[in-house]
């Protein structure tokens, strides 16, 4: 991808041009890191535009622009925002405002050229004054920020990567894998697989898209349905006693039916299961019930992991048990709550509290390792190593999506002078940039 951006400064009293300055961008590794989905990534089964909320390229992923009051180092890994340098002004889609930190989107000479597209924003005299030093592209919702520093700058900045509707509503859940009906991604394929449970079966959907890292500035795509297959068993998937869980170190999902037996008045799980391999849709075992020695729950939740079964007991005792039922070992944090098992990077970890009032928490088994969640209304980005820019996690207080930062640099363009600009001045920013 190459671009050339043009900075012209004109008096405006008489239009004069008073500076002109050309450059040319390096590109960062942000739109590679955004086409290469973290393997987390869940997207609803009736998701046609899967990356909605980035294409085409010209209107979502590279229609902000960012000016610097700082020099950016021209480092294609580090593209991150975060604060970290002197903003003087962003501009995104058309803006009538006051905010003297945000120009406007000139759609009369922006369009698309010869394999590219030309993005075209002007700024007003009273707006970006100051020193110009560095510009980039970014995603349009930061452009439209404007001023960084308002109070909820937070949540704008982040967006679900996949919008259902189609019409630039970014509100739409994208849940973390293992919920009912959600794709997984086959490794090495532009392929995504849903699951649909039915009463005795269960439904493999295989959709494919186009190659991700080949897309274009103006192009869009869609999944399309390759296949479905139905998958007979001998018990209900979708009843309130049934879950499916998708183990992504085997590649195999599991599909369970649970229900108790009673000895001296106590009640402990017995299970039925079926694995399925979802890309060849074979049924590769399915069992009659199976007893174990897990009080049960009826709460519980289930989860099936390089070839152990995790539960656990209305005390959030965590139990191991191998696939014919025996309790191997037990896991007991202190738990409060435990909200469900997800896979995070290819790893088992729960969703969990350990207090009632305190906040929920990721705790990932292999690594042992706790991840804090915030409270918040918004979506409020989480710290943690789990998944890479610029993707985060986020909670929203009471469900943990995968979200993109569209604080991202997707380009960089350091001026070879810095570019004075007054409030005597008009400024326009062209920026052709082709495939």
């Amino acid at each position: 991808m190459h671009g050339k951006a043009t900075l012209i400064l004109t008096d405006k009293d008489t239009g004069r041009v008073v500076k002109r300055v050309e450059e040319h961008n390096m590109v960062t590794n942000a739109l590679n890191s955004i086409f290469s989905l973290p393997p987390q990534i869940a997207y609803d089964k009736s998701a046609r535009y899967i990356f909605n909320g980035f294409l085409p390229m010209y209107e979502n992923a590279l229609k902000g622009l960012v000016l610097f009051g700082d020099t950016i180092p021209q480092n294609a890994y580090d593209y991150m925002l975060g604060g970290k340098y002197s903003v003087l002004a962003t501009a995104g889609d058309a803006y009538s405002g006051a905010d003297a930190m945000r120009g406007t989107f000139n759609a009369n000479q922006s369009g698309e050229i010869e394999n590219g597209y030309r993005f075209v924003w002007d700024f007003a005299p009273e707006k970006a004054v100051g020193t110009i030093k560095a510009l980039s592209l970014t995603n349009r919702l930061l452009g439209n920020r404007g001023d960084l520093t308002l109070a909820g700058a937070d949540s704008p900045y982040m967006i679900n990567p996949s919008d259902l509707t189609n019409n630039g509503n970014y509100n739409s859940a994208v849940p973390l894998l293992n919920g009912t009906g959600v794709f997984f991604l086959q490794k090495g394929k532009n392929t995504f697989y849903s699951y649909v449970t039915g009463n005795p079966f269960i439904k493999i959907l295989r959709y494919r898209i186009s190659d991700p890292l080949g897309l274009k500035i103006c192009d869009t795509v869609s999944g399309v349905l390759e296949e479905e297959t139905q998958i007979n068993l001998s018990f209900a998937t979708s009843t309130s006693t049934s879950q499916a869980f998708y183990d992504t170190k085997t590649e195999r999902l599991y599909c369970v039916l649970y229900t108790y037996y009673t000895v001296s008045n106590v009640r402990y799980f017995k299970f039925r299961y079926a694995v399925i391999n979802p890309v060849t849709c074979e049924k590769e075992l399915e069992t009659d019930y199976i007893s174990t020695n897990v009080p049960h729950y009826a709460s519980a939740k289930f989860a099936f992991y390089d070839g152990k079964m995790y539960v656990y007991d209305s005390a959030f005792t965590i139990y191991v048990c191998s696939l014919s039922g025996e309790i191997e070992s037990t896991i007991n944090l202190g738990l409060n709550t435990i909200n469900g098992f997800l896979t995070l990077d290819g790893k088992l970890a729960v969703d969990c509290k350990f207090t009632s009032s305190g906040r929920r928490c990721i705790y990932v088994f292999d690594e042992n390792k706790t991840t804090l969640m915030q409270h918040a209304s918004a979506y409020t980005p989480i710290a943690t190593d789990i998944v890479k820019h610029p993707y985060c996690l986020a909670s929203n207080g009471s469900t943990v999506y995968i979200m993109l930062r569209t604080d991202y640099l997707a380009t960089i363009n350091n001026l070879t002078s810095p570019l004075e600009k007054t409030d005597q001045h008009a400024l326009q920013v062209r920026y052709e940039i082709t495939n």
